[in-house]
């Protein structure tokens, strides 16, 4: 869309500088379109804005993602997302 976003989003991280979103509506959604046209995004963690790279990762294994989020955002996921798409962001130091 090209439209500056703030989207709050579930994360799982792991000890590599690596998050991993799942984007319930996929490419639907704005905040998608806008990483796929402009992949360099600033994650908000801790108090700090850190600088990334998202790449959207189709015809991934979601579930074994969702294995590392809180309990309560596959059920959301499941429960309300249309098109599921995960989105990998590579922090930069």
């Amino acid at each position: 869309t090209g439209r500056t976003r703030r989207t709050v989003v579930g994360i799982a991280r792991q000890p590599d500088s690596v998050l991993w979103i799942i984007a319930e509506h996929g490419h639907r959604a704005g905040y998608v379109r806008n990483l796929d046209a402009q992949p360099n995004v600033r994650i908000h963690l801790r108090r700090r804005w850190q600088p990334g790279a998202a790449r959207l990762i189709d015809n991934d294994d979601i579930d074994a993602h969702l294995q590392h989020f809180t309990p309560q955002h596959p059920n959301v996921l499941r429960r309300f997302g249309t098109a599921p798409t995960t989105v990998r962001v590579d922090l930069v130091a």
